[in-house]
């Protein structure tokens, strides 16, 4: 997995908005069920997707120092 990079960052959050922004906009039409939903998983990836990429780059860069310490001891 690669570096999570500020641009990815910032696509991801337009995604995010999009599909909020959308949900928003079939308030009151007979997909409504569909659109809470919608709007509730987005706003609960707003809420966590900086940690999980946090984690995802730490454990990344964990990974890249580990091969780097393995490829000089041997």
């Amino acid at each position: 997995m690669s570096e999570v990079t500020p641009e990815l960052r910032a696509q991801i959050g337009e995604t995010l908005d999009t599909i909020k922004s959308q949900a928003e906009k079939r308030e009151g039409s007979r997909f409504k069920v569909v659109q809470t939903g919608l709007l509730e998983q987005a706003t609960a990836l707003h809420a966590v997707l900086p940690v999980m990429l946090d984690e995802t780059s730490l454990v990344n860069r964990m990974g890249q120092k580990r091969e780097v310490a393995d490829r000089t001891a041997s």
